[in-house]
Formats: structure tokens, sequence, C-alpha cells
């Protein structure tokens, strides 16, 4: 059986006529056509400008029943295809809605995959659009996606949806619904329950400073400047912290201003963007206490399970994907939207009571070891299987 696969990720073409993509995007391709029984097509949109700061590599050539097609991102779509495939799986955020339809009548299968509700996009827009015509813009441009969306996951033979809030939501819409949650973490590179043990209690012995840790963009989406809210919060209370920002992005300088205004220079570490595997997760393995998540919007991000991995718990604001995860895992506890207070009362409490700590922390590998990366594949490949009978 032939698997093909239009996405939405956007591949650089670079001066020298190279093109790249991450490194991420070529594991995850890697490992459909290491699970799936018979050839893989990819096809991707090349764009001459590219905002990836995670690490990337050249578009590699075939291996192993994998290839690769690029394709100028203005003729991107369903006329891509060179060969048609028994199970065709596209992204519904792309301009594809049309796919699901066209293959209806054609001996292909179909599946699609969707990121963000109504609700995560129209908080996205607010937080990145402050003007009220780009608002307004922004909410007309969300109804009509939102419309696209719908007539795609209805048209689908299958939908996979990447989190619990859009899958709660769309899986109405479709029968043959599962639900993933992307992210980058391999079992082998796990920690142990031990090694969790361990680090938290020699933090408590130590009885150093509770050690905070935000990693992500650095853009409004993601709420960054909360940091130093939190921060001035923990301050306040007599609580001793560090906080790692790992990440970069247009809120970088602000967010350095904020801190230096705060006067909390001596306790925030800004590291710009450290190299996933080598540097960022053997320091939230090793160093992260707890993990704050300020995003205002609820995107489903690879940063939540990621740092799960690491048996570092998760303090974050109740946006979708926060609550959510809240409601499965110990690991994870959601405080009201913007509540600083809160968040900083959260982290106090996990500060001063070492076996809550070590409770969280181990609840939240144990919530990693369930959704890491092969085991997520893994699910995905069989679903697809599952839509080609």
């Amino acid at each position: 059986m032939r698997f093909g696969a239009i996405l939405t990720y956007r591949a650089a073409r670079h001066p020298d006529g190279t093109i790249t993509v991450s490194d991420k995007f070529l594991a995850e391709m890697r490992a459909y056509a290491e699970r799936w029984p018979g050839p893989v097509d990819v096809y991707v949109g090349v764009t001459d400008t590219s905002d990836e700061v995670m690490g990337s590599s050249v578009l590699p050539e075939p291996e192993g029943g994998l290839t690769f097609h690029a394709v100028p991102e203005e003729q991107f779509g369903f006329d891509s295809i060179a060969e048609l495939p028994d199970v065709l799986f596209s992204a519904v955020d792309a301009p594809l809605h049309v796919v699901p339809k066209r293959c209806r009548d054609l001996p292909t299968a179909t599946v699609v995959a969707v990121e963000y509700t109504f609700k995560t996009r129209t908080q996205q827009i607010f937080s990145e659009r402050t003007d009220l015509k780009g608002r307004l813009g922004g909410i007309k441009w969300n109804a009509t996606h939102e419309a696209n969306i719908m007539r795609a996951v209805r048209n689908a033979d299958g939908l996979q949806a990447n989190g619990h809030p859009a899958y709660d939501y769309y899986r109405r819409y479709n029968k043959n619904s599962m639900v993933y949650l992307d992210n980058r973490a391999y079992e082998a590179e796990m920690p142990s329950v031990d090694h969790v043990k361990q680090r938290v209690a020699a933090t408590a012995r130590s009885d150093g400073p509770v050690r905070l840790a935000f990693t992500g963009r650095l853009e409004a989406r993601k709420g960054p400047l909360q940091t130093v809210e939190v921060a001035r919060e923990l301050d306040q209370r007599g609580v001793d912290f560090t906080f790692l920002i790992a990440g970069d992005g247009p809120e970088a300088e602000p967010l350095r201003q904020a801190v230096a205004d705060a006067g909390l220079a001596d306790r925030f570490e800004l590291a710009g963007v450290l190299d996933f595997d080598d540097q960022l997760m053997p320091r939230v393995r090793n160093d992260v206490d707890v993990f704050f998540c300020p995003h205002p919007q609820g995107d489903p991000s690879c940063t939540y399970v990621e740092t799960l991995a690491g048996g570092v718990p998760i303090i974050g604001y109740a946006n979708e994907a926060v609550a959510s995860l809240a409601r499965h895992t110990m690991g994870v506890k959601s405080v009201p939207m913007g509540d600083a207070a809160a968040a900083a009362e959260s982290v106090a409490v996990l500060a001063s009571n070492p076996a809550e700590l070590e409770r969280r922390s181990t609840a939240a590998l144990s919530f990693a070891r369930a959704h890491s990366f092969e085991r997520e594949y893994d699910a995905r490949v069989k679903h697809f299987l599952s839509v080609a009978g």
C-alpha cells in the first residue's frame, strides 16, 4: 500500500538552491515510513523564507521507501500528487480543504488532521493583534477557516486530532477519529523514576531555590512576559527561585527589559535557543523542578509532553490544552488565566512540600511514558491502516 502525506509544513529554499526542513519534521516522516507497510510520499510546500528556530537539515533524497516531494508554495495542493496513494493524509490548516471531497470518488481513503479549535484560534488572533481592524479581519478569516475545516472533517474517512480539545470538539463530525499528543519525547531518553525522586530530594536537601523554566518561541501567543509577573509574585512571597528561559523571538528584548525593570536579572537566565537533544532536554531532566506555562491560548504544543517526559510538573494558565491535560494527569496543574498570583502560590506550595513535588513529578513522567513519540506514532499508523481497511 502506498501512503501519501500532504502537509502544511513550509520547507525553506536557500540562495544556493538547497532546501531544508526541521529535524523534528524529518523524524516524524521517518516514523511514518518505518511503520507503514509500503512506500511513503511526503509533499511539502517550499518558500524562500522560513521562521524555523529548531535544528534543520537538508531535505534528503529518497530513502528506504520514503520520498520527499518539494513543491513551490504557490503550486502546493491536491494536483501536486505524483501518484495517488491508498491512504492520503492531509492537514486541514493547509489550503487543502477540497482533498477529502476530491478523493471521495477515487480509490483513496483520506485522513485529515486538526490541531486548533475555533476558540484557540480566536485567542491567538487577540494575543497577536491589538488593533480593532486587525482583530475584526482575524475573526472574519477564522469563521471562513472553520467552515472549511468542518467540510474537510465531514468529508474525510478519518480524523486525527492533536490534543483533547480538538478531539472532543471535532470527533462528533467524523466517526473514525483518534486523539494524539504531538511531541519529541523518546522513551530511551526519559529519566527513571529513581532519577526524578533523587532530583527532588537533592533540591530539598540543599534548601536551595526552586528551579523554574519556560521554553518555547518568545512571541505574544506564548505569553513569555507573564514569567516576570509570576517572578514578582514569588519575590514578594519570599520564595527563593531561579527562572530559565530558553527560546527566541520578537518578545525576547521586551522580556529582557521587563526582567531588568523588575530588578530580577539575578534570578533569570535568558539562554536563547538551546539544542533540543544536547542542551535543552538534559537541563529539563536534571536542573528544572517546575515548568511554568503562560500560554494565553490553547495550542497543543509539543512542549507539554516533552516537559512531562523530563519528570517535571507543569503549572499553567487554564487555556484549553492545559486545562485538558490537568484532567488527565496530576503532572499538570491549571490556574485561572492571567492569574500570576495563583501561579506563584502553586509554585510556592511545591517549593515547600517535597513530597507533593515528588508526587506530581513522577505523575508527569508516567503520563509522558504513555504518550511517548514511539507510542503516538504506533497509534497513528495503526489508525491509518484501519482507515485503509
